[in-house]
């Protein structure tokens, strides 16, 4: 989750992201898409 991370944190300061939209697979077909997204969302936002 590291890297995905650090991409993801690097994308948003690259481009001056102010508002993230995430849209993806429905949960009920990949139940654990949720979590691992939150997790590199979250982790992403933080300081």
């Amino acid at each position: 989750m590291g890297e995905a991370v650090g991409l993801l944190k690097a994308f948003i300061r690259e481009n001056g992201i102010e508002v993230l939209n995430v849209a993806g697979s429905r949960g009920s077909k990949v139940p654990e898409i949720y979590y691992k997204t939150l997790q590199v969302v979250a982790g992403s936002i933080s300081s």
